[in-house]
């Protein structure tokens, strides 16, 4: 028998080690389909079981076991349950539900323990019209004053106690269950981590500043006081903890790169180049021998023809002076008209007191490019 115990230990012992990882903090969710529970990012988190027995707090269920973390049970049928309903009776288990009988209509109901507000009607509690507003006596005694009827309730006000122990930093609570409601000294005000009462006051005031504090959380670390407050450490487990910057973060730059769609604005300046080629002789058929050279200049006229392309890379949104350098190729179709003079022999030329040519007149075709 004795072994067998030391095995049995042995085993428990085994499980639960071998389910916590090492160095880790344990904690307590309170949830019983959950195990183990281990301190994450600050927040108690457990694992979902399945197996073992749990409450799934219903009455009408039987058999409560954890199924992946849900406490689950199964429905029966008989037995007695109570379904919190003034307005049933011989309550019973129906598929895991509880369900009554409903009584008759217009029997008196209420909350809290009072039943001179409501009407019973079709199984449930309603207000009684005639009684809303209108005196009743309420559960608390002379606690409380001036009870009236709201709904299905009788509520009072609630009395204020005078100071029994003349501090100011106790607290007085009427009991209603002595003497039919009287007034006692139940203890120091809770103030609660990081404050203290004032006796002057009765005012709970930050104290402790500074020092460590427990806020009952094992999973944030060690707290400290700040002005009243219990403020949480470094949270506890696998997680890493929130910093918050001194200073105002740099945020990364990107730069956009696009190409605009349709017509760039802004302005392009474009320079042509083009060479005019004069293709052939200026001639005439003069009536003598015509000597000397004979020479035609053109001056191409027009607007230039072809095709010019401009290539705009954009960064971000177009905006401003684009700028682009156009070569284009002209073809001019206009054609040049030259003069020729030609002087024969055989003719004076009295104005310049010297013998000259026959004159002549032609035309000269000329194409430039």
């Amino acid at each position: 028998m004795m072994v067998i115990s030391r095995l049995l230990i042995a085993a428990m012992f085994v499980a639960v080690c071998g389910a916590v990882p090492a160095g880790a903090q344990v904690c307590n969710d309170f949830d019983q389909c959950t195990n183990p529970d281990m301190c994450l990012d600050g927040t108690c988190a457990g694992t979902p079981i399945s197996g073992g027995t749990c409450d799934d707090g219903r009455e009408c269920t039987t058999n409560d076991t954890c199924v992946t973390g849900e406490c689950v049970g199964t429905p029966v049928s008989g037995g007695e349950c109570d379904d919190n309903n003034p307005c049933t009776v011989d309550d019973t288990c129906v598929s895991g539900q509880c369900q009554g009988t409903p009584v008759e209509n217009d029997t008196p109901c209420g909350a809290i323990g009072s039943t001179e507000c409501g009407l019973c009607t079709a199984g449930l509690c309603t207000p009684n019209p005639a009684k809303q507003n209108m005196a009743c006596t309420d559960l608390l005694g002379n606690c409380t004053t001036n009870d009236i009827c709201i709904g299905i309730v009788c509520l009072g006000t609630p009395i204020t106690c005078p100071d029994l122990d003349s501090n100011k930093c106790t607290a007085e609570f009427c009991n209603p269950a002595l003497s039919g409601g009287t007034c006692m000294t139940i203890g120091p005000i809770p103030c609660g981590n990081c404050s203290a009462c004032d006796p002057e006051t009765g005012a709970c005031v930050a104290a402790d500043e500074g020092e460590a504090c427990d806020d009952s959380n094992v999973c944030n670390g060690s707290g400290t006081c700040s002005s009243g407050t219990c403020v949480m450490g470094v949270p506890v487990g696998t997680g890493t903890a929130t910093v918050t910057p001194t200073s105002t973060p740099i945020l990364p730059t990107a730069k956009v790169t696009e190409t605009p769609m349709g017509v760039p604005t802004g302005s392009a300046t474009a320079t042509v180049t083009f060479t005019p080629i004069v293709i052939g002789t200026a001639t005439d058929t003069p009536t003598g021998t015509p000597t000397g050279t004979v020479s035609a200049t053109a001056t191409p006229t027009g607007t230039p023809a072809g095709t010019a392309t401009a290539t705009v890379t954009a960064t971000g949104t177009p905006a401003g002076t684009v700028s682009a350098t156009v070569t284009a190729t002209r073809t001019d179709t206009t054609v040049p008209t030259a003069t020729a003079t030609a002087t024969p022999p055989g003719r004076r030329n009295f104005a310049s007191g010297a013998f000259g040519r026959r004159r002549r007149t032609g035309s000269a075709p000329a194409v430039a490019m």
